[in-house]
């Protein structure tokens, strides 16, 4: 029964931030544990939080973090000792 409007600014007065926002964020702390704990691909990383395309994923996590979901990767994993 809440029109639009009264549902963005409500949801802005109690979380600070815009819903669109608030899920972006939400799918990037998701992709990147994603990342950080699986050897998953990356297409599938995407895709399991709500992209299509790859490319797509890739620039919004690059927005997001500063880097590329692979340099992410590279980061996270532990390295295996010689």
């Amino acid at each position: 029964g809440t029109n639009a409007t009264k549902l963005k600014s409500g949801f802005r007065l109690l979380y600070g931030t815009t819903i669109f926002a608030y899920r972006n964020r939400h799918r990037m702390r998701c992709a990147m544990q994603l990342l950080a704990e699986s050897d998953t691909p990356i297409a599938t990383v995407a895709q399991a939080v709500g992209f299509r395309h790859q490319a797509s994923f890739t620039s919004a996590f690059r927005a997001h973090f500063g880097l590329t979901p692979k340099q992410a990767r590279q980061r996270l994993m532990p390295t295996d000792p010689p």
